[in-house]
Protein backbone atom coordinates (compact mmCIF):
# COMPACT_ATOMS: atom_id res chain seq x y z
CA UNK A 1 0.00 0.00 0.00
CA UNK A 2 3.10 2.44 0.70
CA UNK A 3 4.71 2.06 -2.01
CA UNK A 4 1.27 2.24 -4.35
CA UNK A 5 0.78 5.34 -2.75
CA UNK A 6 4.10 6.48 -3.67
CA UNK A 7 3.70 5.72 -7.29
CA UNK A 8 0.28 7.60 -7.79
CA UNK A 9 2.04 10.72 -6.00
CA UNK A 10 4.80 10.54 -8.74
CA UNK A 11 2.25 9.91 -11.53
CA UNK A 12 0.00 12.61 -9.90
CA UNK A 13 2.91 15.10 -9.93
CA UNK A 14 4.04 14.22 -13.78
CA UNK A 15 0.68 14.79 -15.14
CA UNK A 16 0.57 18.31 -13.08
CA UNK A 17 4.53 19.00 -14.68
CA UNK A 18 3.50 18.30 -18.02
CA UNK A 19 0.27 20.22 -17.92
CA UNK A 20 2.93 23.38 -16.50
CA UNK A 21 5.14 22.79 -19.46
CA UNK A 22 2.73 22.12 -22.15
CA UNK A 23 2.77 25.88 -22.76
CA UNK A 24 6.28 26.53 -22.96
CA UNK A 25 7.84 27.40 -26.10
CA UNK A 26 11.30 26.14 -27.27
CA UNK A 27 13.17 23.05 -28.60
CA UNK A 28 15.70 21.27 -26.68
CA UNK A 29 18.23 19.55 -29.30
CA UNK A 30 20.45 16.78 -28.45
CA UNK A 31 23.21 15.41 -30.68
CA UNK A 32 24.02 11.76 -30.83
CA UNK A 33 26.89 10.62 -32.88
CA UNK A 34 25.06 11.63 -36.57
CA UNK A 35 21.86 11.88 -35.09
CA UNK A 36 20.20 14.77 -33.96
CA UNK A 37 17.27 14.37 -31.73
CA UNK A 38 14.85 17.18 -31.22
CA UNK A 39 12.00 17.36 -28.87
CA UNK A 40 10.15 20.08 -26.64
CA UNK A 41 11.08 21.69 -23.79
CA UNK A 42 8.15 19.53 -21.56
CA UNK A 43 9.24 16.61 -22.96
CA UNK A 44 12.87 17.43 -22.71
CA UNK A 45 12.56 18.29 -18.96
CA UNK A 46 10.41 14.97 -18.48
CA UNK A 47 12.40 12.92 -20.02
CA UNK A 48 15.77 14.48 -17.76
CA UNK A 49 13.56 13.77 -14.55
CA UNK A 50 12.95 10.58 -15.70
CA UNK A 51 16.69 10.01 -16.21
CA UNK A 52 17.96 11.34 -13.06
CA UNK A 53 15.47 9.18 -11.22
CA UNK A 54 16.23 6.12 -13.02
CA UNK A 55 20.26 6.67 -12.41
CA UNK A 56 19.09 7.54 -8.53
CA UNK A 57 17.72 4.22 -8.08
CA UNK A 58 20.20 2.34 -9.98
CA UNK A 59 22.80 3.50 -7.97
CA UNK A 60 20.98 3.23 -4.83
CA UNK A 61 20.69 -0.74 -5.35
CA UNK A 62 23.90 -1.01 -6.67
CA UNK A 63 25.18 0.66 -3.47
CA UNK A 64 22.82 -1.83 -1.41
CA UNK A 65 24.29 -4.77 -3.45
CA UNK A 66 27.82 -3.58 -2.72
CA UNK A 67 27.34 -3.50 1.11
CA UNK A 68 24.77 -6.75 1.32
CA UNK A 69 27.41 -8.23 3.60
CA UNK A 70 27.72 -5.62 6.23
CA UNK A 71 24.45 -4.53 6.22
CA UNK A 72 23.44 -8.64 6.74
CA UNK A 73 25.90 -8.80 9.78
CA UNK A 74 24.37 -5.39 11.27
CA UNK A 75 21.16 -7.25 11.09
CA UNK A 76 22.05 -10.39 12.37
CA UNK A 77 23.38 -8.05 15.18
CA UNK A 78 20.30 -6.42 16.18
CA UNK A 79 18.52 -9.77 15.93
CA UNK A 80 20.94 -11.50 18.64
CA UNK A 81 20.42 -7.99 20.73
CA UNK A 82 16.64 -8.59 20.69
CA UNK A 83 16.74 -12.20 21.25
CA UNK A 84 19.48 -11.24 23.92
CA UNK A 85 17.18 -9.07 25.46
CA UNK A 86 14.21 -11.28 25.27
CA UNK A 87 15.94 -14.27 27.29
CA UNK A 88 17.58 -12.11 29.71
CA UNK A 89 13.88 -10.66 30.53
CA UNK A 90 12.11 -14.38 30.68
CA UNK A 91 16.03 -15.59 32.22
CA UNK A 92 15.82 -13.21 35.15
CA UNK A 93 11.97 -13.91 35.42
CA UNK A 94 12.30 -17.49 36.08
CA UNK A 95 15.33 -17.22 38.59
CA UNK A 96 12.67 -15.17 40.41
CA UNK A 97 10.34 -17.83 40.45
CA UNK A 98 12.48 -20.37 41.22
CA UNK A 99 12.94 -22.24 37.73
CA UNK A 100 16.91 -22.10 38.61
CA UNK A 101 18.04 -24.70 35.24
CA UNK A 102 15.47 -23.13 32.96
CA UNK A 103 16.67 -19.74 34.09
CA UNK A 104 20.99 -20.68 33.53
CA UNK A 105 19.52 -22.64 29.80
CA UNK A 106 18.11 -19.03 28.73
CA UNK A 107 21.00 -16.85 30.41
CA UNK A 108 23.81 -18.91 29.19
CA UNK A 109 23.02 -20.09 26.32
CA UNK A 110 25.35 -20.86 23.61
CA UNK A 111 24.13 -18.74 20.85
CA UNK A 112 23.90 -15.76 23.07
CA UNK A 113 27.74 -15.03 22.15
CA UNK A 114 26.88 -11.98 19.83
CA UNK A 115 24.02 -10.24 21.78
CA UNK A 116 25.33 -11.55 26.11
CA UNK A 117 26.10 -9.34 28.44
CA UNK A 118 27.70 -9.26 32.28
CA UNK A 119 24.25 -9.21 32.99
CA UNK A 120 23.42 -12.22 31.57
CA UNK A 121 26.68 -14.56 32.97
CA UNK A 122 25.90 -12.46 36.63
CA UNK A 123 22.46 -14.06 36.32
CA UNK A 124 23.45 -17.49 35.10
CA UNK A 125 25.65 -17.76 38.22
CA UNK A 126 22.96 -17.19 40.31
CA UNK A 127 21.43 -19.36 38.96
CA UNK A 128 24.26 -21.87 38.86
CA UNK A 129 24.55 -20.99 42.52
CA UNK A 130 21.51 -22.00 43.12
CA UNK A 131 22.20 -24.93 41.71
CA UNK A 132 24.95 -25.79 43.56
CA UNK A 133 27.01 -25.97 40.83
CA UNK A 134 30.10 -23.74 41.54
CA UNK A 135 32.25 -24.86 39.13
CA UNK A 136 29.88 -23.06 36.29
CA UNK A 137 28.88 -20.28 38.83
CA UNK A 138 32.74 -19.35 38.67
CA UNK A 139 33.08 -19.63 34.90
CA UNK A 140 30.10 -17.26 34.28
CA UNK A 141 31.52 -14.91 35.94
CA UNK A 142 35.01 -15.17 34.02
CA UNK A 143 32.56 -14.29 31.38
CA UNK A 144 31.15 -11.75 32.85
CA UNK A 145 34.21 -9.81 33.68
CA UNK A 146 35.20 -10.68 30.47
CA UNK A 147 32.19 -8.71 28.92
CA UNK A 148 32.72 -5.99 31.22
CA UNK A 149 36.13 -5.56 32.40
CA UNK A 150 35.39 -1.75 34.13
CA UNK A 151 33.22 -3.73 36.09
CA UNK A 152 35.33 -6.06 38.12
CA UNK A 153 34.52 -4.48 41.53
CA UNK A 154 30.79 -5.43 41.88
CA UNK A 155 31.38 -8.76 39.61
CA UNK A 156 34.09 -9.82 42.32
CA UNK A 157 31.39 -8.66 45.29
CA UNK A 158 29.19 -10.71 43.85
CA UNK A 159 31.00 -13.58 43.71
CA UNK A 160 32.45 -13.37 47.09
CA UNK A 161 28.69 -13.47 48.50
CA UNK A 162 28.42 -16.59 46.84
CA UNK A 163 31.24 -18.23 47.87
CA UNK A 164 30.19 -17.17 51.53
CA UNK A 165 26.51 -18.69 51.03
CA UNK A 166 28.03 -21.35 49.59
CA UNK A 167 30.33 -21.86 52.94
CA UNK A 168 33.42 -21.33 50.37
CA UNK A 169 35.18 -19.26 53.48
CA UNK A 170 39.03 -20.02 52.28
CA UNK A 171 37.79 -19.15 48.66
CA UNK A 172 36.12 -16.27 50.14
CA UNK A 173 39.29 -15.17 52.03
CA UNK A 174 41.65 -15.28 49.28
CA UNK A 175 39.02 -13.33 46.89
CA UNK A 176 39.08 -10.86 49.58
CA UNK A 177 42.93 -10.63 49.38
CA UNK A 178 43.04 -9.69 45.90
CA UNK A 179 40.97 -6.78 47.00
CA UNK A 180 41.87 -5.57 49.77
CA UNK A 181 45.24 -3.34 48.19
CA UNK A 182 43.02 -1.87 45.47
CA UNK A 183 39.61 -0.85 47.36
CA UNK A 184 41.08 -0.90 51.13
CA UNK A 185 38.51 1.95 52.16
CA UNK A 186 35.54 0.82 49.64
CA UNK A 187 32.46 0.27 52.42
CA UNK A 188 31.35 -3.21 50.47
CA UNK A 189 35.10 -4.61 50.79
CA UNK A 190 35.25 -3.88 54.38
CA UNK A 191 31.91 -5.10 55.20
CA UNK A 192 32.94 -8.46 53.91
CA UNK A 193 36.38 -8.50 55.85
CA UNK A 194 34.42 -8.37 58.39
CA UNK A 195 32.39 -11.34 58.17
CA UNK A 196 34.93 -13.01 57.02
CA UNK A 197 36.79 -12.72 59.82
CA UNK A 198 34.11 -13.24 62.10
CA UNK A 199 33.31 -16.66 60.27
CA UNK A 200 36.78 -17.32 61.14
CA UNK A 201 36.84 -16.29 64.98
CA UNK A 202 39.39 -13.83 63.65
CA UNK A 203 38.75 -11.99 66.73
CA UNK A 204 42.28 -10.11 67.00
CA UNK A 205 42.07 -9.27 63.38
CA UNK A 206 38.47 -7.88 63.57
CA UNK A 207 39.07 -5.85 66.58
CA UNK A 208 42.11 -3.80 64.71
CA UNK A 209 39.43 -3.78 61.12
CA UNK A 210 37.38 -1.63 63.86
CA UNK A 211 39.03 1.83 62.86
CA UNK A 212 38.13 1.72 59.52
CA UNK A 213 35.21 0.19 59.22
CA UNK A 214 34.61 3.31 61.46
CA UNK A 215 36.15 6.00 59.20
CA UNK A 216 34.48 4.12 56.07
CA UNK A 217 31.40 4.67 57.90
CA UNK A 218 30.14 1.05 57.50
CA UNK A 219 27.84 0.50 60.47
CA UNK A 220 26.84 3.19 62.58
CA UNK A 221 28.25 3.80 66.18
CA UNK A 222 25.36 1.92 68.26
CA UNK A 223 27.13 -1.20 66.05
CA UNK A 224 30.40 -0.48 66.22
CA UNK A 225 29.90 -0.48 70.32
CA UNK A 226 28.64 -3.85 69.70
CA UNK A 227 31.66 -5.26 67.75
CA UNK A 228 34.26 -3.77 70.31
CA UNK A 229 32.04 -5.29 72.68
CA UNK A 230 31.61 -8.69 71.11
CA UNK A 231 35.78 -8.97 70.02
CA UNK A 232 36.39 -8.18 73.44
CA UNK A 233 34.13 -10.82 75.08
CA UNK A 234 35.06 -13.34 72.88
CA UNK A 235 39.31 -12.48 72.99
CA UNK A 236 39.00 -12.31 77.05
CA UNK A 237 36.47 -15.65 76.73
CA UNK A 238 39.26 -17.96 75.85
CA UNK A 239 40.81 -20.19 78.47
CA UNK A 240 44.19 -18.74 79.75
CA UNK A 241 46.45 -20.56 81.91
CA UNK A 242 48.53 -17.92 82.92
CA UNK A 243 48.71 -13.97 83.66
CA UNK A 244 50.99 -13.53 81.22
CA UNK A 245 49.00 -14.62 77.86
CA UNK A 246 46.03 -12.70 79.52
CA UNK A 247 47.78 -9.59 79.86
CA UNK A 248 49.25 -10.34 76.48
CA UNK A 249 45.71 -10.12 74.80
CA UNK A 250 44.88 -7.18 77.45
CA UNK A 251 47.30 -4.55 76.63
CA UNK A 252 47.02 -5.31 73.07
CA UNK A 253 43.27 -3.68 73.12
CA UNK A 254 42.44 -0.27 72.35
CA UNK A 255 42.06 1.93 75.06
CA UNK A 256 38.45 2.34 74.67
CA UNK A 257 37.63 -0.99 74.35
CA UNK A 258 39.13 -1.68 77.91
CA UNK A 259 37.27 1.19 79.32
CA UNK A 260 33.69 -0.56 78.52
CA UNK A 261 32.38 -2.29 81.75
CA UNK A 262 31.75 -5.47 79.50
CA UNK A 263 35.68 -5.63 78.89
CA UNK A 264 36.81 -5.07 82.39
CA UNK A 265 34.54 -7.60 83.37
CA UNK A 266 36.06 -10.60 81.17
CA UNK A 267 39.11 -9.62 82.68
CA UNK A 268 38.15 -9.53 85.62
CA UNK A 269 36.63 -12.71 85.61
CA UNK A 270 40.17 -14.12 84.04
CA UNK A 271 41.70 -12.58 86.74
CA UNK A 272 39.23 -14.35 89.57
CA UNK A 273 40.20 -17.57 87.20
CA UNK A 274 43.12 -17.55 87.97
CA UNK A 275 43.18 -17.00 91.60
CA UNK A 276 44.72 -13.28 91.19
CA UNK A 277 41.86 -12.12 93.94
CA UNK A 278 43.65 -8.81 95.10
CA UNK A 279 44.29 -7.65 91.13
CA UNK A 280 40.68 -8.72 90.48
CA UNK A 281 38.92 -6.89 93.38
CA UNK A 282 41.04 -3.71 92.59
CA UNK A 283 39.96 -3.62 88.69
CA UNK A 284 36.35 -3.95 89.57
CA UNK A 285 36.60 -1.78 92.59
CA UNK A 286 38.14 1.02 90.64
CA UNK A 287 35.91 0.07 87.74
CA UNK A 288 32.37 0.59 89.57
CA UNK A 289 33.62 3.81 91.18
CA UNK A 290 33.96 5.46 87.69
CA UNK A 291 30.50 3.46 86.36
CA UNK A 292 28.00 1.57 88.33
CA UNK A 293 27.58 -1.50 85.88
CA UNK A 294 25.09 -4.27 87.33
CA UNK A 295 27.50 -6.73 85.73
CA UNK A 296 30.74 -5.33 87.59
CA UNK A 297 28.58 -5.63 91.06
CA UNK A 298 27.53 -9.09 90.34
CA UNK A 299 30.93 -9.85 89.58
CA UNK A 300 32.30 -8.19 92.35
CA UNK A 301 30.73 -10.84 94.79
CA UNK A 302 32.72 -14.07 93.31
CA UNK A 303 36.12 -12.40 94.78
CA UNK A 304 37.24 -14.32 97.61
CA UNK A 305 40.41 -14.35 100.20
CA UNK A 306 42.84 -12.59 100.69
CA UNK A 307 40.49 -9.58 99.18
CA UNK A 308 37.36 -10.46 100.12
CA UNK A 309 37.41 -8.63 103.65
CA UNK A 310 38.45 -5.55 101.61
CA UNK A 311 35.64 -6.44 98.95
CA UNK A 312 33.35 -6.67 101.74
CA UNK A 313 34.09 -3.50 103.20
CA UNK A 314 34.09 -1.55 100.10
CA UNK A 315 30.61 -2.87 98.77
CA UNK A 316 29.15 -2.34 102.35
CA UNK A 317 30.37 1.27 101.88
CA UNK A 318 28.74 1.64 98.68
CA UNK A 319 25.41 0.22 100.09
CA UNK A 320 25.03 3.78 102.10
CA UNK A 321 24.23 5.25 98.10
CA UNK A 322 22.64 2.06 96.05
CA UNK A 323 20.35 0.41 99.01
CA UNK A 324 18.01 -0.47 96.37
CA UNK A 325 20.99 -2.48 94.32
CA UNK A 326 19.80 -6.05 94.71
CA UNK A 327 22.75 -7.02 93.01
CA UNK A 328 24.84 -5.24 95.30
CA UNK A 329 23.16 -7.31 97.68
CA UNK A 330 23.34 -10.41 96.25
CA UNK A 331 27.21 -9.62 95.95
CA UNK A 332 27.23 -8.56 99.73
CA UNK A 333 25.50 -12.23 100.93
CA UNK A 334 28.02 -13.57 98.80
CA UNK A 335 30.65 -11.96 100.53
CA UNK A 336 29.76 -12.56 103.87
CA UNK A 337 29.39 -16.43 102.95
CA UNK A 338 33.49 -16.33 101.86
CA UNK A 339 33.93 -14.80 105.41
CA UNK A 340 32.07 -17.33 106.95
CA UNK A 341 29.51 -14.33 108.37
CA UNK A 342 26.41 -16.92 108.04
CA UNK A 343 24.25 -14.52 109.89
CA UNK A 344 25.03 -11.48 108.21
CA UNK A 345 24.63 -13.31 104.86
CA UNK A 346 21.64 -14.30 105.82
CA UNK A 347 20.42 -10.94 106.34
CA UNK A 348 21.87 -9.43 103.22
CA UNK A 349 20.38 -12.41 101.01
CA UNK A 350 16.81 -11.96 101.95
CA UNK A 351 16.79 -8.64 101.66
CA UNK A 352 17.96 -9.06 98.06
CA UNK A 353 15.10 -12.13 97.32
CA UNK A 354 12.79 -9.19 98.31
CA UNK A 355 13.61 -7.05 95.39
CA UNK A 356 14.38 -9.98 93.10
CA UNK A 357 13.67 -13.59 93.53
CA UNK A 358 16.61 -15.76 91.68
CA UNK A 359 17.77 -18.98 91.98
CA UNK A 360 21.20 -18.22 92.73
CA UNK A 361 20.32 -15.90 95.56
CA UNK A 362 18.00 -18.95 96.66
CA UNK A 363 20.99 -21.59 96.33
CA UNK A 364 23.25 -19.17 98.73
CA UNK A 365 20.67 -18.40 101.52
CA UNK A 366 20.14 -22.15 101.71
CA UNK A 367 24.04 -22.58 102.25
CA UNK A 368 23.52 -19.55 105.08
CA UNK A 369 20.36 -21.69 106.36
CA UNK A 370 22.28 -24.61 106.64
CA UNK A 371 25.58 -23.25 108.39
CA UNK A 372 22.98 -21.54 111.23
CA UNK A 373 21.27 -25.09 111.07
CA UNK A 374 18.06 -24.65 109.65
CA UNK A 375 17.95 -27.70 107.69
CA UNK A 376 14.12 -27.71 107.17
CA UNK A 377 14.81 -23.81 105.74
CA UNK A 378 17.70 -24.41 103.83
CA UNK A 379 15.58 -27.20 101.79
CA UNK A 380 12.57 -24.87 101.28
CA UNK A 381 15.28 -22.28 99.91
CA UNK A 382 16.50 -24.65 96.92
CA UNK A 383 13.46 -25.81 96.17
CA UNK A 384 12.13 -22.48 95.61
CA UNK A 385 15.45 -21.88 93.68
CA UNK A 386 14.58 -25.26 91.31
CA UNK A 387 11.40 -23.85 90.55
CA UNK A 388 12.83 -20.09 89.31
CA UNK A 389 14.54 -22.60 86.73
CA UNK A 390 12.32 -25.16 85.95
CA UNK A 391 8.46 -23.69 87.17
CA UNK A 392 6.68 -25.00 89.73
CA UNK A 393 6.45 -29.05 90.03
CA UNK A 394 3.02 -30.86 88.81
CA UNK A 395 2.26 -32.17 92.27
CA UNK A 396 2.11 -28.61 93.62
CA UNK A 397 0.04 -27.52 90.91
CA UNK A 398 -2.11 -30.13 91.34
CA UNK A 399 -2.16 -29.36 95.14
CA UNK A 400 -3.67 -25.51 94.85
CA UNK A 401 -6.97 -25.07 95.26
Amino acid sequence: MRLLGVFLAALAAAVLLAQGLSGAQGVIAVQVGDRLIRTSVGVGIILGLLLAAATFFITRNLWRLVTIRRRYRQWKLLRARRTSHTRLNEGVLALAAGEYARAERLLASPDLRAGGSAAHYLAAAQAAQALDAPQRRDAYLAMARELAPRQGLPLALQQIEMQFAAGELAAAEKSLEALNGRYRSNPQVLALQERCLMANERWEDLIKLLPRLKRANVHPGERLAELEAECATRLLGRPYTSRQALEEVWTALPRQVRSLPVTIAGYARVLLHLDEQVDAEAVLRAALKAQWDPRLVALYGDVRSPAAATALQQAEHWLRDHQEDPGLLLSLGHLCLTERLWGKAREYLEAALAKVPSALTHRLLAEALEQLGEHAAAAHQRRLGLELLTGPSPTRALARP
